[in-house]
């Protein structure tokens, strides 16, 4: 069995004096079977049950490769990154540490303070809470998998804002992961407040009244009062 190793080194060497308490949120553990150090220690790879924690993040894969120079992380395998606002399962993770920016390959993201899970072959993330989505899906249900979600919406391409408004391109609105309608491009809401707007609407064909289309829009009145209206 392979020794394993433990070390513990200053992420931004750059930086000039610093008190102790910034210096701990500074350091990076990492803990893995094998290190490997090139072109003078400036990029570090960890083989093998690699654990790295910084702070309350944890990232766990098969490998992890740090530049500390870059600041950039490049993680394959099993990959796991929780913190306090969520967590990323992936099969592989490139992230810009100091802006926070990065890709995710198949991959899924968990906000349960934004109620939100997305999923998706490829997730880029910009500033802040921006994301960039293909052949992906979201929902705000409780759940482990979008596939378990009460509804969800997937699409070829997304592009959320989290806590603003998304658009999607070649949309299919599911139900239990069945779908149900298909939306060539669309503007969603991607907000955990409730908000005034249209509904899903419901559609049917008899003989005495030939097609019906009903379309319900929700109107948040205030914190206690809504009402939904429904046009035949």
């Amino acid at each position: 069995m392979p020794q394993r190793f433990c070390f513990l080194f200053l992420w931004l060497i750059s930086v000039p004096y610093v008190s102790a308490q910034e210096q701990a949120q500074d350091l990076v553990q990492v803990q893995a079977d094998t290190l490997s150090y090139e072109e003078q220690g400036e990029m570090v790879t960890a083989e093998g049950n690699v654990v790295v924690t910084k702070g309350q993040t944890t990232l766990t894969a098969d490998t992890v490769a740090v530049s500390r120079t870059k600041n950039e992380l490049t993680a394959r395998g099993h990959v796991v990154l929780t913190d306090p606002q969520g967590d990323v399962r992936a099969e592989a993770m490139h992230l810009e540490l100091i802006d926070e920016t990065g890709e995710i390959q198949n991959g899924t993201v968990h906000l349960p303070r934004n109620q939100y899970t997305i999923t998706g072959k490829k997730l880029m993330k910009s500033y802040g809470q921006s994301y960039h989505i293909e052949d992906g899906a979201i929902t705000t249900c409780e759940c482990d998998k979008v596939e378990n979600a009460d509804w969800s919406i997937a699409a070829r391409e997304f592009d959320l804002n989290l806590g603003g408004t998304g658009k999607i391109r070649d949309g299919l609105f599911r139900i239990r992961d069945v779908p149900v309608l298909y939306v060539p491009y669309a503007l969603i809401p991607v907000r955990k407040e409730r908000q005034s707007g249209l509904l899903a609407p419901q559609y049917s064909f008899s003989s005495k009244r030939g097609f019906q289309w009903q379309q319900p829009f929700y109107w948040a009145m205030s914190k206690s009062q809504d009402l939904t209206l429904t046009a035949d």
